[in-house]
């Protein structure tokens, strides 16, 4: 148990430096070129131009320390990612690293938003092709099973996309959407660890460093924004790291439980949608609400 806490707070210090190492490098070295050839959106809240690209610094810190570890031989201490690169954990960085660049485009050319969703819908095929799918769903208090039988890739699919554009739609504050992710990967690491799952709990840990080293530089008032490249990576991973942690070792059953951690960005997304309901404009357009 002691080895498993070192290796945690291991992973969690390296990427918290990689990170915060890598977003400097995007905020001082990248973003004038990057910004210069950026339009203009009305999710633009700044009247001053503020880098929105902070997403490269999570997605390559994130990426970076896991593959790091990967090699590093950790099997002795309890824990293997090995196995899991060639399985899930592979899917989720491949899948991760397509949600950062399909928002890294959109944040560079503000793309329309039925190619922005056919990218999504694309993420979320490759994910329940070669990943994680919700089978059935354990009911917390009530000790019923639910099977889904037909609609188990469908509604795997609707999580995974729903997440995405939740976070997308949360991240409208200074530090806002960093820190509901913060707040709720490190209950999944907290949940994965005592759930007997050490080596998606390291992975959650690893996010949270990486998320932790963007975050200083975006809290209010924020010199930099994660983006689309940032909150589309960020809903995917939460969407999909939240089934493998609340998965049930050695079957397709999930619980419910652990998902109730995204209440905040899946109500806000409710709302935000039915806002736009009785504005009158679509559920797609970005507002300053």
């Amino acid at each position: 148990m002691q080895s498993e806490l070192k290796l945690y707070a291991g992973g969690f210090l390296l990427a918290l430096l990689v990170s915060s190492t890598l977003v400097l490098v995007v905020l001082h070295r990248l973003s004038r070129v990057l910004q210069s050839r950026r339009q203009q959106s009305l999710r633009d809240q700044r009247a001053e131009a503020v880098p929105r690209f902070g997403g490269i610094g999570i997605a390559s810190g994130f990426v970076a320390v896991l593959l790091l570890l990967v090699l590093v031989p950790l099997k002795e201490k309890g824990i293997d990612l090995r196995p899991l690169l060639g399985g899930n954990l592979g899917v989720v960085l491949l899948g991760g690293s397509a949600a950062c660049l399909l928002g890294f485009w959109d944040d560079l050319f503000v793309i329309r938003a039925r190619y922005k969703f056919a990218g999504q819908v694309g993420i979320a095929l490759l994910t329940v092709v070669y990943g994680p799918v919700v089978e059935s769903i354990n009911l917390p208090f009530f000790g019923t099973q639910i099977s889904l039988g037909v609609l188990a890739l469908p509604l795997t699919m609707l999580w995974i996309i729903g997440l995405m554009n939740a976070i997308n739609l949360v991240d409208g504050m200074d530090g806002l959407a960093g820190g509901i992710t913060m707040v709720a990967v490190g209950f999944m690491a907290i949940i994965a660890d005592v759930w007997n799952h050490p080596e998606w709990a390291l992975v959650c840990f690893v996010l949270l460093g990486a998320v932790l080293g963007f975050w200083v530089f975006n809290r209010p008032t924020a010199s930099i924004f994660m983006g689309d490249s940032g909150s589309m990576l960020l809903g995917y991973l939460l969407a999909v790291l939240a089934l493998e942690v609340a998965r049930v070792p050695q079957a397709d059953v999930v619980h419910l439980a652990p998902v109730v951690i995204l209440a905040v960005p899946i109500l806000d997304t409710v709302f935000a949608l039915f806002r736009r309901y009785l504005k009158g404009i679509p559920f797609y357009s970005a507002d300053r609400d």
